[in-house]
């Protein structure tokens, strides 16, 4: 990950085939249509997870760690700890 001037902020390696990936806030969210990843800009892993459902994207919302999670047939709404 690099900031806006190029530099180097964090590089970390996972073993996902992803459809998505965001960064909003600090926070780098990678998913596909089933599993999560969440990592923190300092590389420390938030969440890694199945949340048995068909992921079409996910938005983080105004509040840290909760996210909206847009799937097939329902919005879910997903808060780590």
């Amino acid at each position: 990950v690099y900031d806006m001037s190029g530099a180097l902020v964090m590089e970390k390696g996972f073993d996902l085939e992803y459809t998505g990936i965001t960064s909003q806030n600090g926070i780098i969210t990678i998913y596909n249509s089933n599993d999560v990843l969440v990592y923190t800009l300092d590389g420390r892993e938030r969440y890694s997870g199945n949340l048995d459902s068909n992921i079409k994207s996910i938005v983080s919302t105004s509040v840290k760690y909760r996210y909206l999670v847009l799937c097939d047939d329902a919005y879910k709404v997903i808060e780590l700890e």
